[in-house]
């Protein structure tokens, strides 16, 4: 039987697959969100659309802010580690915004939620650079890019179709599963456990301000 290893040149390895299927659905999930919040922002809290778009922008700098930690820690510790939490915080700031009805509770996950999501997309593209095969990185990549125009193309779709028959609290509560089961999947794509597909490990920093570097 071939092995599947990064000299092989096989792109959709068994690994790569999970992984690709955990983009698609934490895709999914940050698609469907961005339509539901702010229709539960101004229906369901009773708030303005403005405060919709300050809430989105305490996620975008929090999702900024932590993305180099993030980074860091995705090389130090485990891709896969960093995924699974990434989804996870990203699950429950979704899941406590809808079961906790608060503008303060709304703000606090939606910074949660910016944790977790820059935690898990870099955590998620890093992860799919050591499955490709380094002859075929660019295909590769422009194939991973899929996972992430699909729930663009149909994530509004259903999501309107969601909170049509659902209304907006329930549809978060649905958006959370989605982001739960990319979570199991990238638990399960531990692919950092194979010999073939051993990456080498950075430096340790020698002097201050290498993090920054």
């Amino acid at each position: 039987r071939t092995m599947e290893t990064k000299k092989s040149g096989r792109i959709f390895n068994r690994y790569f697959v999970l992984l690709f299927i955990t983009s698609v659905c934490f895709c999914f999930a940050s698609e469907m969100l961005n339509v539901v919040l702010p229709l539960y922002v101004t229906e369901d809290l009773g708030k303005t659309a403005a405060v919709s778009g300050l809430m989105t922008t305490f996620y975008t700098i929090t999702s900024a802010v932590s993305r180099p930690v993030n980074g860091l820690l995705t090389d130090k510790l485990s891709r896969r580690l960093v995924m699974v939490v990434g989804c996870a915080l990203y699950a429950a700031g979704i899941f406590l915004c809808g079961f906790i009805p608060m503008l303060a509770t709304a703000f606090a996950c939606r910074m949660v939620q910016g944790v977790g999501y820059s935690a898990a997309s870099t955590a998620n593209v890093a992860a799919s650079n050591d499955l490709a095969p380094k002859e075929k990185l660019n295909e590769a990549v422009g194939y991973f890019g899929i996972s992430h125009t699909l729930p663009a193309l149909f994530g509004p779709i259903i999501v309107t179709t969601l909170i049509a028959h659902m209304g907006n609290r329930s549809t978060q509560y649905v958006i959370a599963a989605v982001c739960g089961v990319a979570a199991v999947l990238a638990l399960i794509t531990n692919y950092e456990k194979k010999p073939q597909f051993a990456r080498e490990l950075p430096p340790k920093a020698e002097k201050k301000g290498a993090f920054i570097e």
